[in-house]
């Protein structure tokens, strides 16, 4: 399960990610339990006029999260660190659920989505998953070694942008906001442009400029580059503090192999 929750993290650049505990009907079970507990309260919003809401958005969705207890675990999840360089793995003590008006439902509304609160005050931490940790315990593989390289470097403050080409063939799109200089990466070639205002102030447009000029005015971005450069061109390993030199190839998907998540995602698409 953490496994799967971490693909979810890193492939839909998400904050957070929560799941059950247990079976499809344990899930079931917990969600009925937190709308029988609370079954007042789904009432009084139900039955409240239109006109009584201030914001209208109330009226036509409601969002309760309940406690279940100091005891009952409904579900665990993960949450991006305050320093977004770790995965804080949490126990959810909470199920939130959102319900949306629906006059035609023989009960006025419909269940749109619940989940395991891990955000609210009674969630807790358990651990702390790393950088090292995901690539020691081989907890997720990647696409490429593009997709690999963002993921690694990504703690230098330089906003990267993984895309495919018209010709599907995927680089990277590496951006220094501070001085508007930007690269395009890929695994033989790399070019440095930067953003200059059009005369009018309205937008912006992309100059080629040469390596020697990004090395002087935006040296710490430039040697981010190269870094990244060397490592998809000559590095065949990672190294970590635990385990020394891990062969990039035992992180890299196979052909024709997907990811736990997208896995997970297209078995819940066929039931």
């Amino acid at each position: 399960m953490t496994a799967t929750m971490i693909s979810r993290m890193i492939e839909e650049n998400v904050t957070g990610t929560g799941s059950f505990v247990g079976s499809r009907e344990d899930a079931v079970d917990w969600i009925v339990n937190a709308a029988v507990f609370n079954a007042e309260d789904i009432t009084n919003w139900i039955v409240t006029p239109k006109f009584a809401f201030s914001n209208i958005t109330d009226y036509h969705r409601h969002v309760l999260t309940v406690f279940m207890g100091p005891d009952e675990i409904p579900g665990i999840g993960l949450e991006l660190s305050d320093d977004e360089q770790s995965m804080v793995k949490k126990i959810s003590h909470s199920v939130t659920m959102v319900m949306e008006r629906d006059h035609s439902c023989p009960y006025g509304f419909y269940l749109k989505t619940a989940y395991p609160n891990i955000h609210d005050k009674h969630a807790e931490i358990v651990d702390t998953i790393t950088k090292e940790d995901i690539i020691n315990d081989r907890l997720y593989k990647f696409d490429d070694k593009l997709s690999l390289a963002v993921f690694w470097f990504s703690d230098q403050g330089i906003n990267f942008q993984y895309r495919i080409d018209d010709t599907h063939e995927p680089y990277l799109k590496i951006d220094d906001r501070q001085t508007n200089y930007t690269a395009f990466l890929r695994p033989t070639s790399v070019k440095y442009y930067k953003y200059y205002d059009t005369e009018d102030g309205k937008c912006q447009k992309l100059v080629r400029v040469h390596s020697d000029e990004v090395q002087a005015n935006a040296n710490e971005f430039s040697r981010t580059v190269s870094k990244m450069e060397d490592f998809l061109r000559k590095d065949n390993t990672i190294s970590t503090k635990k385990e020394g030199e891990i062969p990039v190839d035992e992180l890299i998907r196979e052909k024709g192999e997907s990811s736990l998540f997208k896995n997970v995602r297209k078995a819940v698409h066929r039931r």
